[in-house]
Formats: C-alpha cells, sequence, structure tokens
C-alpha cells in the first residue's frame, strides 16, 4: 500500500503561490490593451540601452585587439621578409664568388671563338708543312722541301732505334729457345725414364697375372673333373634305385589301397588312382535320385511360395487403396474446417478495426486552449 497522507511541504507551497501571483500580474500586464499599448516599461529600455553599450564596448575592445594583432603580424612579416631578402643576397653573393671561382669565360668550351686576342695567338697562315693551305693560297709550292733536315735526323733515330730493338728481340728469342730446348731435352729425358719404369712393372704385372690365371685354370679343371665324376656317380646310383622302385612299386602292382589320399578315406591320388569299383558306383547313383526328388518337392513348395506371395501383395495393394481414400476424406474435411474458420477470423478482424478507427476533427475547445497564459 501507498501512503497517501503525507504532509505539506511549507516551503514548496511558498514557492507555487508566489509563481501564480507573479503569472497573475503579468496577465495583467499583457492581456490589458490600454497598458499594453500606452505604457512604458523603464527598466526593459535601460536594460536594453545597457546591453548594447556593452556591446559596442565588447566590438571596440574586439576591434583593437584585432588591430593590435595585425600591427604584430605587419611587424613580424617585416621582420621575416628582411631575413629572406639578407638570405636571398648572400645567396646571390655566394654564387657570383662561385662564377668567378669555378666559370671562368676561359673555361667555357666556345671561348676559342669569342676570345677578343684570337687572332694574336693564332698561328701564321703557313707553319711548316702545314696542309690546312691550299694551292689557291700560293703558300705550298712545287718542289720544296721546309723540314728536311728535321726530316733526315727523325728517320736515322728512328732506325737506331728499330735496330736497337731487333737485336735485343733477337736476344731475347734465342735466349728463350736455349732455355726451351734444354726444358725440352731434361723433360724428355724424365719421360723416358717414366717409360722404362711402366714398362718393366707392367711387364711383371703380366708375368704375375699370367701365374695366377694359370693356377687358377689348374685348379678349375681339377674341379670340374671332380664333379663330372660325383655326377656319374650319383647319376648311376638314382638309376639303379629308380629301377628297384618301379619294380616293387605301387603301380605295376596295381595296389588300391596306394591310391587313398592322406587327408582322407573319401579323398584320392590321381596318379595312383585306377577307377571306382561297382559299389561306390552303385551308392552315386542312388544321391543322385534323391537329389532329384528333392529337387521336385523344393520346386513345388517354392510354386505355392509364390502363390501365396501373389495373394498377399493383392491383399495390401486394396488395403493401401482403403487407407489412401480414407486419408485424403480427412485431409478435405480438415481443410474445409481450416477454411471456415479463417473466414471466422477475417470478419472478427474487420470489425476490430472499424472499432478501432476513429476521426480526429477539430472543435471548439482546440482553440480555447491557446492564449490563455503569458509563457
Amino acid at each position: 500500500m501507498y501512503k497517501l497522507d503525507l504532509p505539506i511541504d511549507n516551503a514548496e507551497n511558498a514557492a507555487i503561490q508566489r509563481r501564480r501571483n507573479q503569472e497573475f500580474q503579468r496577465r495583467s500586464q499583457i492581456f490589458d490593451a490600454k497598458t499594453r499599448i500606452i505604457g512604458v516599461d523603464i527598466c526593459a529600455l535601460n536594460d536594453q540601452v545597457k546591453e548594447k553599450e556593452d556591446r559596442i564596448a565588447a566590438e571596440k575592445n574586439r576591434n583593437e585587439a584585432f588591430a593590435s594583432l595585425a600591427i604584430r603580424n605587419d611587424k613580424l612579416g617585416l621582420i621575416h621578409q628582411e631575413k629572406e631578402n639578407e638570405a636571398r643576397r648572400h645567396l646571390n653573393k655566394e654564387l657570383n664568388d662561385f662564377r668567378k671561382t669555378y666559370q671562368q669565360p676561359e673555361d667555357r668550351k666556345e671561348w676559342d671563338l669569342n676570345d677578343p686576342n684570337r687572332l694574336r695567338k693564332e698561328k701564321p697562315t703557313r707553319f711548316a708543312d702545314d696542309e690546312k693551305c691550299g694551292i689557291s693560297s700560293v703558300q705550298v709550292l712545287q718542289g720544296e722541301d721546309i723540314q728536311h733536315e728535321n726530316r733526315k735526323k727523325l728517320q736515322a733515330e728512328q732506325l737506331r732505334s728499330w735496330t736497337r730493338k731487333q737485336l735485343e728481340e733477337k736476344q731475347t728469342t734465342e735466349r728463350e729457345e736455349n732455355e726451351a730446348n734444354n726444358l725440352f731435352y731434361l723433360k724428355s729425358c724424365e719421360d723416358d725414364r717414366k717409360a722404362l719404369e711402366l714398362e718393366q712393372a707392367e711387364r711383371e704385372c703380366k708375368r704375375n697375372i699370367n701365374l695366377a690365371v694359370k693356377e687358377y685354370n689348374l685348379a678349375l679343371a681339377k674341379h670340374r673333373r671332380d664333379k663330372e665324376q660325383a655326377i656319374k656317380k650319383q647319376e648311376l646310383d638314382d638309376n639303379l634305385t629308380e629301377l628297384g622302385n618301379h619294380l616293387h612299386g605301387d603301380f605295376l602292382t596295381e595296389n588300391s589301397a596306394a591310391s587313398v589320399s592322406a587327408y582322407g578315406a573319401h579323398r584320392v591320388i590321381p596318379d595312383r588312382w585306377k577307377g571306382m569299383s561297382k559299389e561306390q558306383l552303385k551308392s552315386i547313383r542312388d544321391v543322385q535320385q534323391q537329389q532329384l526328388k528333392e529337387k521336385e518337392a523344393n520346386k513345388a513348395r517354392d510354386k505355392e511360395s509364390n502363390t501365396e506371395w501373389i495373394n498377399n501383395n493383392k491383399n495390401i495393394a486394396r488395403i493401401s487403396l482403403l487407407m489412401e481414400n480414407d486419408l485424403e476424406q480427412k485431409k478435405r474435411a480438415l481443410a474445409k474446417n481450416i477454411m471456415e474458420e479463417n473466414v471466422i477470423l477475417a470478419k472478427e478482424q474487420q470489425a476490430r478495426k472499424d472499432q478501432l478507427n476513429y476521426r480526429n476533427e477539430v472543435t471548439e475547445d482546440f482553440f480555447k486552449q491557446f492564449n490563455t497564459r503569458t509563457r
């Protein structure tokens, strides 16, 4: 059970009453047309003026802060610009120093074309037997030889150099040939000595091999003779034994007991069996007649059994057909009952939907709930 007789809080009750009084006074001011049109709320206007002044002061302070920030950014920009200009001047100075040191005009590949003193540095039109001068230059005349003396000296020096080199090459060749001949003689002597040693060792080895082969062949011939004598003696003994066995064996004597197998009295040995006796043949015929009678009796029993199975299958098929018809009738009746129940349920559901559906029309009470409070 819930406890409903709780004491009323006086403070809460006083607060509720105070809010109700404030709401009543505010309603009298707002809903009174005369007071709302003529009367002016001085306190509200003063508050608005104060708010506007505070807003203007705050905007002024913000603008001053922005201005001081812009001045500071401009000073920083000037400082960075000065540093960048200084770095650019320093870079240009280093570039000019590098060009003065490593990129002089004399080091260029086309300096010979741009050299102002090119004509002064050029050789005369004809210097010695220069091949640049053609016939039209009238600098080369037929029959003159300006470098005759120098050419003679150079040719003599070249001839002496060639002679000296040929002599040195000849001496070197002779010395190398002598050394090669000596080495060839020593090598030939060494090869002859090794050939003699190898030939002697080969003869000794062949002699030992021939001796070993001779001894092996003698031993092999002796072993073959002994083996042939032993085979002949064994063959003679086997022949004598075989003759004795045939003369006194069961085959020639036709012993019937010899054909009985060791696996049972009903089994025989084919190579010793001489045929069945009359008693054995008669017993076999009696067994065949008995088997024929049993076979006919089995056929009759099988025929009766097949007939019984056919009749039984027919009865089972007829019973199955009746059961299927009965089951089909039950299914149709069940489907009919389910369809009738679904129709009843559909009607109940439609009635429930019609009961729940209603129209939401706007009445006069909807408009009376507006403009009744100040909030």
